[in-house]
């Protein structure tokens, strides 16, 4: 199936500005909490309210009606899943994948794969697994079914982050902007891989400068899974709100290496079957915040 966008945008200049808030993120230090291993790197993130679906000064999605939504505490990578940490957790690594880059994301890996990532990531770590399920059809390697998938948000463990979250930890405490840096497309290239800068190919990640929660790659280099299927913002739903836990379409966000600059909107939405994969979708993991 061909990747499906929500929405094109034009790409475009936005003039404005606004100040990062560096407050927000900080290291999870929990002394307790084996997530301190070296190859973690999570941040603590601190919840707060914002324009959920807010482009800044970017064309808006007529489609899709921002608004007003409360994101609770959580934890996230700092930056995207690295064919080196897949490699650790999993054994190997997925063939599309760019050779002799083992700090590059790990991609060609379908959101089931993704999914299996998180509970195998866990159980190497320690935690209590998120996902269960009672089957999956593993085809040559890759994960194209779960059945009977369910989670379990009690649990400590890896999972893949809610796509409000996402959009949140992009943001990097910035409010009403349309990048992780601001609403002026010329800083792009501080900040992210784009088409312009990167003609399509993937980079080691946390080369470029990281966002105010100190994430690296929130818009660029690949686009990443979250848990979300797609369904229009529910205006209804303020406080964590979350997509459908089952359906055609999963979503992932944040542009790629290989897209204008437009696409790395912090509120740019695109599905893909969960079935399928690409070389140019990965992800990262997220984690309650459980003190």
């Amino acid at each position: 199936m061909i990747r499906q966008f929500l929405f094109s945008l034009p790409l475009v200049v936005a003039l404005a500005g606004c100040q990062a808030s560096m407050d927000a993120g900080s290291e999870w230090d929990n002394p307790r909490d084996p997530a301190n291993a070296p190859m973690t790197g999570m941040r603590a993130i601190e919840g707060g309210t914002f324009m959920y679906g807010h482009f800044g000064s970017l064309p808006k999605d007529p489609t899709e009606i921002a608004y007003t939504a409360t994101v609770s505490h959580f934890l996230i990578d700092t930056v995207e899943v690295t064919q080196d940490m897949y490699r650790r957790v999993t054994g190997g690594v997925p063939d599309g994948n760019v050779a002799d880059c083992p700090k590059c994301p790990v991609v060609s890996v379908t959101w089931y794969d993704a999914v299996w990532f998180c509970n195998q990531r866990s159980k190497r770590e320690g935690f209590d697994t998120v996902y269960s399920w009672s089957s999956f059809r593993n085809d040559s390697g890759v994960i194209r079914s779960m059945t009977n998938l369910v989670t379990d948000e009690s649990k400590n463990g890896y999972r893949l982050p809610y796509e409000v979250e996402w959009e949140w930890a992009s943001r990097g405490g910035l409010r009403d902007v349309a990048w992780p840096w601001g609403d002026d497309s010329a800083d792009y290239d501080t900040y992210a891989w784009a088409n312009s800068n990167a003609n399509g190919r993937l980079k080691p990640v946390g080369v470029k400068r990281p966002n105010g929660y100190g994430l690296y790659d929130m818009a660029g280099n690949a686009w990443e899974w979250v848990w979300d299927h797609y369904a229009p913002y529910d205006s209804n739903a303020r406080i964590d709100p979350r997509g459908p836990r089952a359906g055609v379409m999963a979503m992932f966000r944040g542009g790629s290496s290989g897209d204008p600059i437009a696409y790395l909107a912090c509120a740019n939405r695109a599905a893909y079957a969960p079935t399928d994969l690409t070389t140019m979708i990965g992800f990262r993991c997220a984690r309650n915040w459980v003190r």
